[in-house]
């Protein structure tokens, strides 16, 4: 079976504006940006990664009927909404005209050998918040947590998509 590619994932506002320069594919910009940086982004092309609720009022704040992805911290706790703050931001959510397009998380130890009981704990909260975020009413095409190393060992397909990141090189 072919699979196509619906979007491109990159990190940051500056490989975003590259990206749409050469496609015509969907962008899902996963890094934060400045909030006037979100004024420039086209928001019919480019799905941004939440993570706050600041990223949330600074989407809200420019008009635009924007797609994001909500950043789940799973255990990787660098970045991503708390479980506990959930609620909170799915609210914030509700009260907006913006459209959760997908949920997203990170593996923090998959590339590490012995920590796989982790990534499935990561699995297991992942679906946890998710049916969270569903009982608030939204209903994301997207799912993802795998990363390359991701993508090898714990392809459930539960998850529907996948960022590939250093296995491209």
């Amino acid at each position: 079976m072919i699979k196509t590619v619906d979007m491109v994932a990159v990190d940051n506002y500056p490989e975003t504006q590259q990206v749409l320069h050469y496609t015509k594919l969907q962008v899902l910009m996963m890094g934060e940006a400045h909030p006037e940086r979100y004024r420039s982004l086209d928001h019919r092309r480019v799905q941004v990664a939440v993570y706050t609720p600041q990223i949330i009022q600074a989407l809200i704040a420019t008009g635009k009927q924007w797609r994001v992805h909500l950043f789940l911290n799973t255990g990787l706790n660098r970045e991503g909404i708390q479980e506990s703050d959930l609620p909170h931001v799915l609210q914030l959510l509700s009260e907006s005209d913006i459209i959760v397009e997908g949920v997203m998380s990170h593996f923090a130890c998959d590339d590490e050998d012995g920590r796989d009981q982790e990534c499935q704990d990561q699995i297991s909260l992942f679906k946890s918040m998710y049916a969270t975020v569903e009982s608030y009413g939204h209903t994301p095409t997207y799912r993802h947590i795998n990363n390359t190393s991701g993508i090898i060992k714990y392809l459930d397909p539960w998850f529907n998509a996948h960022r590939l990141g250093k296995g491209l090189y």
